[in-house]
């Protein structure tokens, strides 16, 4: 929710083109020590389970700091730990979905994960309209 409103928080909170292009950037540190911290944390023999409920919950925790705290802090903050989060997700997610699938529909399985991803993706266009509805809390 963070990419498609970064202008409008800028002007809301304030920001200079400098903070607002840290805060759209500010994902692909996470996704980097995602990556690298899931192949630990699968080394050390945590489930999938367990790296997927901690992904999530990386993913909507700091979200409720964002919408009772909005600031450039906490927005960078969320988009570090959401790119951790995803990142754990969607790599114990592709994994299950290779060990659980019939090999004779690998790629249709793809494909209806494919349409799931796109869909997020085409929803983060919708945010502005959140945010015009009811501004920062509104969109988290």
């Amino acid at each position: 929710a963070v990419v498609p409103l970064a202008p409008f928080y800028g002007k809301e909170l304030g920001l200079t083109a400098v903070q607002t292009a840290t805060l759209v950037a500010a994902i692909q540190p996470g996704f980097i020590l995602g990556y690298g911290c899931f192949a630990m944390l699968s080394d050390w023999g945590f489930s999938t389970r367990t790296i997927n409920l901690s992904g999530a919950s990386l993913c909507t925790f700091p979200a409720i700091i964002v919408a009772v705290w909005p600031t450039f802090f906490s927005l960078v903050l969320f988009q570090v730990l959401q790119g951790i989060g995803l990142a754990w997700m969607m790599s114990s997610m592709q994994g299950a979905l290779f060990r659980v699938t019939d090999p004779a529909i690998f790629g249709r399985a793809l494909g209806i994960m494919s349409i799931l991803v796109v869909s997020g993706i085409l929803f983060g266009l919708l945010m502005p309209v959140f945010y015009a509805a009811g501004g920062i809390p509104l969109v988290f």
